[in-house]
């Protein structure tokens, strides 16, 4: 999601929007996050609209296509795991170069991946639809924005826990 390459994107301001979406809950839920950027020099940092978001996101710069490539962020992601999370949750661009060499890849390490379609995206529409088939063919699951925070939160209602109303409000046995 960097700022020379995401103008050329297929549903460049959707995509961003779902991965800005996803940076939110993940902040509001303490779900550890990580930006990469692929040869920053070139490509640019990561939009301003999505590194505003990432509050408490690691930034990672990297030059292999696949972050699990890369030593530091394959450290970053096992440490990740050792610390009882073993879900990766994957959004940005390419959808058939790094979001789908870096999706295979970790799924071939057993992590459990799940890459937000509506947050992948490619030049073409269809070069970002054969990378998702691709995926899935590989053991990658593929949902929605809303489905993965849905998940993430669990249950309606505010984030913080609440009593339920027979926890609050004991019953009177007189």
């Amino acid at each position: 999601m960097q700022e020379k390459l995401l103008p050329s994107m297929a549903d460049a301001d959707a995509v961003t929007e779902k991965c800005g979406t996803l940076l939110n809950a993940a902040a509001m839920l303490g779900i550890p996050s990580s930006l990469t950027e692929q040869y920053p020099a070139g490509l640019g940092r990561t939009v301003a609209q999505l590194s505003a978001k990432a509050q408490n996101a690691r930034i990672f710069d990297k030059v292999h296509f696949s972050c699990f490539a890369d030593d530091h962020l394959k450290d970053r992601f096992s440490a990740v795991r050792d610390d009882g999370r073993d879900t990766i949750v994957i959004a940005g661009i390419e959808a058939h170069v790094c979001v789908a060499q870096t999706a295979i890849e970790m799924g071939a390490a057993g992590f459990r991946v799940i890459v937000a379609a509506d947050a992948v995206a490619s030049r073409r529409g269809t070069s970002r639809d054969i990378a998702l088939d691709r995926m899935r063919n590989s053991g990658v699951e593929t949902t929605n924005t809303e489905s993965i925070i849905l998940q993430w939160f669990n249950k309606s209602g505010p984030v913080h826990s609440q009593p339920s109303r027979d926890e609050a409000q004991p019953e009177n046995k007189t």
